[in-house]
């Protein structure tokens, strides 16, 4: 005897919302990117790390220095750029390295579903 389940209205919904977040974050991520965090994201200080959890999937994230800081910056008013000026500063880092690693958290946390760059046309949040 074979069982099939069926998924609920929600979880086809939430499967196919983490469908598109996965192929929308193969976007580009650029310096003139504008990373904006996700309304359905909790964001926990835990020591010195900060946690966030996805309220669509369930998953938690943690986030420490510098990875933190490009979280926080993430509102959507400021380019990648901006960022890594900032990150830069505080750390006293490489800016070239500062920029690429922060193109590959974004895109990370984008195909995640944790935050979008507002400077694209389709994305959720407006101006």
């Amino acid at each position: 005897m074979t069982t099939e389940r069926s998924a609920s209205g929600d979880d086809a919904e939430r499967f196919c919302l983490i469908a598109f977040r996965v192929m929308e974050s193969a976007q580009t991520w650029s310096s003139r990117s504008r990373p904006l965090r996700e309304n359905n994201v909790l964001a926990q200080q835990a020591e010195e790390s900060l946690v966030l959890l996805s309220l669509l999937t369930g998953k938690h994230f943690r986030l420490e220095g510098a990875g933190r800081r490009i979280w926080e910056l993430s509102d959507g008013s400021q380019t990648v750029d901006s960022i890594a000026t900032a990150v830069c500063a505080e750390y006293d880092a490489d800016r070239a390295t500062v920029i690429q690693d922060a193109i590959e958290l974004l895109a990370d946390l984008a195909a995640e579903g944790l935050v979008e760059d507002r400077l694209r046309p389709d994305a959720g949040h407006t101006e």
